[in-house]
């Protein structure tokens, strides 16, 4: 059997499964890289502005047509310490350079919640009403349930 492979550029790209976050929700960054090294890439840029969660790695190897590819992945779960728009900095692995991602960390009072009591600042004003048509159903009885959710 013989295999003739093409030669291709190694890429370093990031990503994010969201862009707009509120103060202490969890993301995942994706790194992708296109390539055969066996190097991980320098977290150190991350710690600075997030706590790092998780890490894993996946990697795959690809021939079509004689043709290789490898994709290496890892998943870094991050948590943002600050709020306000924060750029992820270029990552590095070996001599390549990754693009940089902007992400915007919202104080939870900005996104959809108002005062409801002095002890209390920061909850949701919601009501809920829950109606069953069987107090005691027996099992496997067919039971009606309705919720109904008020916002203000």
């Amino acid at each position: 059997m013989l295999f003739s492979f093409s030669a291709h550029c190694d890429q370093l790209n990031l990503s994010v499964d969201k862009d707009v976050l509120i103060s202490g929700e969890p993301f995942y960054l994706t790194i992708s890289y296109d390539g055969n090294s066996n190097s991980n890439p320098n977290l150190d840029p991350l710690k600075k502005d997030f706590q790092i969660i998780s890490n894993s790695v996946s990697r795959s190897v690809n021939i079509i047509n004689g043709n290789m590819s490898q994709t290496k992945q890892w998943r870094i779960g991050l948590i943002p310490l600050k709020e306000g728009k924060i750029k992820i900095s270029p990552l590095k692995l070996d001599n390549l350079t990754s693009n940089y991602i902007d992400i915007d960390v919202k104080e939870t009072t900005d996104v959809a919640y108002i005062d409801d009591s002095k002890h209390n600042s920061n909850a949701p004003f919601l009501q809920v009403k829950q109606i069953s048509d069987t107090k005691e159903p027996y099992i496997q009885q067919q039971v009606t349930f309705l919720v109904t959710l008020y916002d203000s």
